[in-house]
This record gives C-alpha cells, sequence and structure tokens, in this order.
C-alpha cells in the first residue's frame, strides 16, 4: 500500500487542476476588470462636427436657435456629436478653419460650452428606444422632438447645465410638464 505524506506548503493536485484554477482565477479577475474598468458613455467630451451648415448666402456656421446633432460620430463613443445653440463656427478665431475675417469665430470656452458628444437621455412621445442617463453636470432636454425626425433620433439629449442656454430649455421644459 502506497503511502503519501503531506507537507504544510505543499500541493497535491496535479498540474491540470492547478492549470484549471489558473484560468478560472485569471476570468474572474478579467470579468471584474471589465465590470468595474469598462468606460461609460463619454457625455461631455469634445467633439468637431463633421458638416458645418451653409446659408443661402453661402455662410458657413450654426443658427444660435437650433440644436444640431451628428449622429454616427466616430469621435464620439455615444456616437452622437451635439452643437446646441452656437452662433457661428466651432473653431477659435484665426485657427486654419476659421481665416476668414467675416466668419463667424466662438472661444475655446464657448465651443467646449455648446460642442460636445451626447447622448438620447428621453425618447419622444411615441417613440421607444434606447436611452442613457445624463452625468453630473448634465440635465436631460428636449431638443428634437419633430415629428419629420426619425425615431431613432427624436426626444432629449444630454445638455451642458452651465450652458445659459440649455438651463433656459430645461427650466421651460419642467414648467410645460407641470402644466
Amino acid at each position: 500500500m502506497a503511502r503519501s505524506t503531506f507537507f504544510p506548503g505543499s500541493d497535491t493536485r496535479s498540474a491540470g487542476n492547478r492549470i484549471g484554477s489558473a484560468w478560472s482565477v485569471l476570468c474572474a479577475v478579467g470579468a471584474l476588470v471589465c465590470i468595474t474598468g469598462c468606460e461609460t458613455p463619454a457625455v461631455g467630451d469634445p467633439c468637431e462636427p463633421e458638416a458645418i451648415p451653409v446659408d443661402s448666402a453661402g455662410n458657413r456656421g450654426f443658427d444660435s436657435t437650433e440644436a444640431y446633432l451628428e449622429t454616427s460620430s466616430v469621435q464620439c463613443r455615444t456616437r452622437v456629436c451635439m452643437v446646441y445653440r452656437l452662433n457661428g463656427l466651432p473653431f477659435e478665431p484665426g485657427s486654419e478653419e476659421c481665416s476668414d475675417s467675416n466668419e463667424a469665430c466662438n472661444s475655446a470656452e464657448t465651443i467646449e460650452q455648446k460642442v460636445y458628444c451626447t447622448c438620447r437621455c428621453d425618447t419622444a412621445e411615441g417613440v421607444s428606444g434606447e436611452t442613457c442617463s445624463c452625468p453630473s453636470g448634465y440635465r436631460c432636454v428636449p431638443v428634437l422632438d419633430s415629428e419629420g425626425a426619425g425615431g431613432g433620433i427624436r426626444g432629449s439629449y444630454c445638455c451642458d447645465q452651465d450652458d445659459p442656454d440649455c438651463e433656459a430649455a430645461f427650466i421651460q421644459s419642467r414648467n410645460a410638464d407641470e402644466s
């Protein structure tokens, strides 16, 4: 009869069992890292719109009474770049993109406050679809509720609460909900 002696600190398991245990631990650690370390939608990240509107007179720039949504933006993890009520171009004066002195350029602070990655935080009435939660510093504000817009983009979007236009739209939407 064979006798085995156990010494404290020794491992009597087979090599296969040790490898299987090591893989289990590695998988558990990998899952934990992914759950806790995976990035969340980056609302507020800077983006540069790929298309800039041109009016009938040939002037480039955005209209300060409108919000523009660029979906499928590869610059945004959320895939949505928003220009919210910006007057003119999303470039600083004197930059390569804004070298014409007749163009309405904007300060870096204004661009940061008006042009950024966002996500849809609420759908329009009668529309279903994926939504997100706005992070701290952003409010869920109705941006596109026109019936002519596709259901995939109609709704409210996370908007910078430090932007006075955004805050005014948020207050207006809350007052409308209360009446």
